[in-house]
């Protein structure tokens, strides 16, 4: 019995890895990227394998040879991402498309793949979406509507499987020091933050929404903070979106 970690050679995915082998249990590790993945799987002692999260057909193959090799699967973490930053009318076609399939598409690959094994063990599903999903920042037009997107899969998702006994949380991360990060910094939303979590912090934060069968997580005070005001306080939320952008401007100049 394991947990599948997707995005499993680097940042979130990674530590978490580490987090969850440190506490005794068995994973398996995905990703696409295939040198890294064969590297981290090796220092952590655990079976990976190559999956590219927007082939379908992949997915459920690979989730079967999961389900082989770590005997039932108990969890899937799924930590894959991409993202494009930049003005919406900036980025091509094509780098939008990359991040709705492999955000959104992928994540619904995962899930319809793993619900079945997840029944059999009452297991956890857990989805990384952003505090992006709170408010669509400028320069993550598309990026924010995929974690949006995200949000909601796992909102409907909950109360489906519910009487099937399988938790889903969704974790909801800031700016990360991941190497995803290196785009974000791209945005002058990241010069007007001016914050930003560790991937252990994450990580501990999925650790601990499986251990308590969590729903939701927002790591971080200013990142709950922002929560608040983009649900309860809406006009507010949109006014210190526009003064992080642009103070994150005037950084610029």
């Amino acid at each position: 019995m394991g947990f599948i970690i997707t995005g499993g050679a680097s940042g979130i995915g990674l530590a978490t890895a580490h987090l969850l082998h440190s506490k005794g249990k068995a994973i398996m590790l995905w990703d696409i990227n295939q040198p890294a993945l064969e590297e981290q799987a090796k220092l952590l002692h655990a079976p990976c394998a190559v999956v590219d999260v927007t082939d379908s057909d992949a997915v459920i193959q690979a989730m079967q040879t999961a389900s082989e090799q770590l005997g039932k699967i108990t969890g899937v973490v799924h930590c894959a991402g991409v993202a494009h930053v930049g003005a919406f009318e900036d980025l091509t076609i094509k780098q939008h498309q990359q991040v709705i399939d492999v955000n959104l598409k992928g994540t619904v690959h995962i899930a319809h793949a793993a619900i079945p094994y997840l029944k059999q063990t009452q297991g956890s599903l857990v989805l990384i979406a952003s505090s992006s999903s709170f408010y669509g920042p400028p320069d993550f037009a598309t990026y924010a509507a995929t974690k949006s997107g995200v949000v909601g899969l796992a909102q409907a998702l909950r109360l489906e499987l519910e009487d099937a006994g399988v938790h889903v949380g969704v974790v909801a991360p800031h700016f990360t020091e991941t190497p995803m990060l290196k785009e974000s910094k791209k945005s002058p939303m990241f010069e007007g933050a001016n914050y930003t979590s560790t991937a252990d912090d994450i990580a501990v934060a999925i650790d601990q929404m499986i251990r308590l069968r969590k729903a939701t997580a927002i790591p971080g005070v200013m990142n709950k903070l922002n929560y608040f005001l983009a649900t309860h306080l809406p006009e507010v939320g949109t006014t210190i979106v526009r003064a992080i952008w642009k103070q994150g401007k005037r950084k610029r100049k």
